[in-house]
């Protein structure tokens, strides 16, 4: 999975909140920069020069002082530590064991979406946070799925265990914090008319275990 280099200035802008903790990437996550963008990371301390599998692991773990950095795949073609696919249950000891999960183009590739997203949520301690974004408009034929910032506000809302920390529409260059707007209104239309390419993006905060995918928009 790729990071352009704004979504990787947005981290580094939350930094307290990967310090010390155990973090699962869904895939291997490594960056799509250009060689200004290049020089502009590494003149903040993040080395560019490693190998792209092991990207995330030296970016959290040694600029971000995470405790640790694993990636879960389907498979170990890319040296993922924790092999399961979220189209089913995960096993047990799995359970409750990141503080930090990360999803940067993970979800819609899972066809039994609602088994991946709670596969997550399990995967989460409590007080664990999922930092995710996903494609949201002109991804035709990218993954299973376009996902509606609604669809993550209206989770939130149905799920007491659930907190929306924060909602964001983005391309690669331009963030639109959508927390507290209404997703409904002009500027709203204004995003989903264009051609570009958006993603909807936030932080979903785990506050129980009783969360229910069981949703019906009335």
């Amino acid at each position: 999975m790729g990071w352009s280099f704004k979504a990787i200035e947005r981290v580094v802008e939350k930094r307290e909140m990967f310090e010390n903790k155990k973090i699962l990437t869904l895939g291997t996550l490594y960056p799509y920069v250009t060689e200004k963008e290049i020089t502009l990371l590494k003149n903040i301390g993040i080395n560019m020069d490693t190998n792209k599998i092991d990207f995330s692991r030296k970016f959290f773990c040694d600029f971000m002082n995470a405790e640790c950095c694993h990636y879960l795949d389907v498979s170990d073609y890319q040296d993922s530590e924790v092999i399961c696919n979220l189209n089913y249950p995960i096993p047990e000891h799995l359970k409750a064991q990141y503080d930090v999960i990360i999803d940067a183009g993970t979800l819609e590739h899972v066809s039994n979406m609602s088994s991946g997203l709670l596969n997550i949520f399990n995967l989460l301690k409590l007080d664990g946070i999922l930092y995710f974004g996903n494609p949201c408009n002109n991804w035709i034929d990218h993954g299973f799925f376009q996902f509606s910032p609604t669809f993550f506000k209206d989770l939130c809302i149905d799920n007491n265990d659930l907190e929306l920390i924060e909602l964001f529409i983005s391309d690669n260059k331009n963030y639109f914090d959508i927390t507290k707007t209404d997703i409904n209104g002009y500027f709203m239309s204004v995003i989903f008319a264009s051609k570009n390419k958006f993603n909807v993006g936030g932080i979903i905060k785990k506050t129980g275990s009783n969360i229910s995918l069981d949703l019906i928009q009335t």
